[in-house]
């Protein structure tokens, strides 16, 4: 009970830190079908959020365009291209001048795919941007299987994005999701990514591996005269920093030893609109602390994952709570 009531308060307070220790900083990547890059590259600097990766696919772009004629100013002046060079399809991926990159062809296969590798001081991302023509079969599956297993070999911070003309909201049956299942790869966007007049669809899925810390993830609105699809964008937590075990002092509260009885009898007579409506919930929320539990002596911890924070709590919230006519709280 005690737990829950801890992380509905940081809930409310918009802020998922439990004993907080350093904080690093975020690593974006911003996916869009462009429907042809040509004329568009105004448009895709102003929407993409100056993210530290844009990806975009159905450039629809061939030899006859030049780097120098796209350019987005503050990423790499040679962006990594796949041109089909016919109609339809093709990749581009901008990279931030302050990230260091390479591609890794031997991950890739036929036109449809582009890895890159990307480090950080003490981590590397493989990260895939991916276009299939919706008359792909089964082929193309085999393929990118066996691309994700061997960049799965070589790291375990994998993130794949494009678009890959399978409906993640209707066609769960898919052989993509075996593949996700088999690789340990996640869907970290839930809302319709495509849009005609009978229909929307996910189309452009964001799949990363468990050890990916996302921080956050959504769908970014596009103008429709520039594109049928809306951009995507995720941002990755710890990956700017060394993953050491690297520890810090921080107090510790003793749970176990806590006020139950005290606990239930604040729960029942709290002020819950004082939460809601506090300026520093934060600060309301030690006070509620401070009067059931007693810290512990100062210890030296380990690093947070918010990821798994974040999951506890939206479990939680969704399955214990309910909100009574009364005006009070029913932990079930």
């Amino acid at each position: 009970m005690l737990t829950f009531v801890i992380l509905l308060l940081i809930m409310l307070s918009n802020d998922v830190e439990v004993n907080p220790g350093p904080l690093g900083g975020f690593f974006s990547i911003f996916h869009l079908n462009i429907r042809s890059m040509r004329n568009k590259v105004d448009y895709v600097e102003n929407i993409s959020n100056e993210a530290d990766v844009i990806c975009l696919t159905e450039t629809h772009l061939d030899e006859n365009i030049k780097n120098e004629d796209i350019l987005i100013e503050g990423y790499n002046r040679d962006p990594y291209r796949k041109d089909r060079n016919s109609s339809g399809g093709g990749i581009i991926i901008y990279i931030s001048k302050f990230i260091q990159a390479k591609p890794r062809p031997d991950l890739d296969f036929d036109n449809e795919a582009l890895w890159l590798e990307i480090t950080f001081p003490s981590n590397k991302l493989l990260l895939c941007v991916v276009y299939r023509q919706p008359s792909n079969n089964n082929t193309f599956w085999d393929k990118f299987h066996e691309s994700i297993e061997n960049a799965m070999s070589y790291t375990p911070n994998v993130v794949i994005t494009g678009d890959v003309n399978v409906d993640f909201l209707t066609d769960h049956s898919h052989k993509i999701f075996d593949i996700m299942r088999l690789n340990g790869l996640k869907n970290v966007i839930n809302e319709p990514t495509r849009f005609c007049a009978t229909r929307q669809s996910l189309l452009d899925p964001i799949l990363v591996s468990d050890s990916c810390d996302v921080y956050d993830s959504h769908v970014i609105q596009i103008d429709r005269t520039y594109s049928d699809h809306d951009g995507t964008i995720i941002f990755l937590n710890n990956l700017t920093r060394s993953q050491n075990n690297t520890t810090y002092k921080r107090m510790i509260w003793d749970y176990r030893n806590a006020d139950f009885d005290k606990c239930n009898e604040l729960i029942a007579t709290f002020d819950w609109e004082s939460i809601i409506n506090a300026e520093n919930r934060r600060k309301e929320y030690m006070g509620y602390k401070s009067q059931t539990q007693q810290p512990n002596d100062t210890k030296k911890k380990e690093r947070l994952n918010t990821a798994v924070l974040g999951s506890l709590l939206n479990y939680n919230v969704k399955n214990q709570i309910t909100y009574l006519s009364s005006g009070t709280y029913q932990l079930t």
